[in-house]
């Protein structure tokens, strides 16, 4: 495989964090919202998480190769972020960790990475693993899951229909929604925080090269 996620906690689904968003809203009289409008405020929320908490992928379909010393990974979703971490991998020993290595743009899909050439003559034949951060993605049906914070999905989606409630004077309780608006995007800019993903990890036992 060339490209997967390495980190998550559980998949929520679409159905269930309306569900969520349903509970946060009942105290409310005269919260009718419709499952697109659900659905558009929950994408809202995954939006704005980014950069704050990220998707982090690694890519793992470069060789390195005697004589070559520029490569373009196979991930087409690596963005302007660019390439956090690159480790080479060589069969029974632990990965290490390579500091000296160049990477740029080469087109809106792809990145291009430099290698020194006593770096590609070490460890000619072994793979690399390119660790980089990506959003997470929209939910594009009720199938579809996401594993961003639950809590902040529901807070912030909550507070994305509470805005829009206000200029509704004739289907919502406009004053109840002013007051619990802010509360909402407050509780939900606290969990953002406390999520914050993480620099990324150094593989246990990496050599650094």
């Amino acid at each position: 495989m060339a490209e997967k996620t390495v980190y998550g906690t559980p998949a929520y689904v679409t159905g269930v964090m309306r569900s969520g968003l349903r509970n946060c809203l009942t105290s409310m009289v005269g919260s009718v919202f419709t499952p697109d409008q659900m659905n558009r405020a929950i994408n809202l929320a995954i939006a704005a998480a980014w950069p704050t908490i990220k998707q982090t992928k690694q890519d793992t379909s470069l060789t390195l190769v005697a004589g070559t010393y520029t490569y373009t990974p196979a991930a087409t979703d690596i963005t302007d972020q660019g390439i956090a971490q690159i480790h080479v991998t060589q069969a029974g020993e632990a990965p290490v960790l390579l500091r000296r290595w160049t990477a740029h743009r080469a087109t809106s899909l792809s990145w291009v990475i430099s290698f020194p050439s006593d770096t590609v003559g070490a460890y000619g034949g072994s793979g690399l693993v390119c660790l980089y951060h990506t959003p997470y993605p929209r939910l594009d049906e009720d199938g579809s899951a996401t594993d961003l914070v639950f809590a902040y999905i529901v807070h912030y989606a909550a507070a994305i229909l509470a805005i829009e409630a206000q200029q509704d004077a004739d289907h919502f309780n406009v004053e109840g929604y002013r007051q619990t608006a802010g509360q909402w995007m407050q509780l939900a800019q606290q969990v953002l925080k406390q999520n914050a993903t993480p620099a990324l990890p150094v593989y246990a036992g990496a050599m650094k090269q």
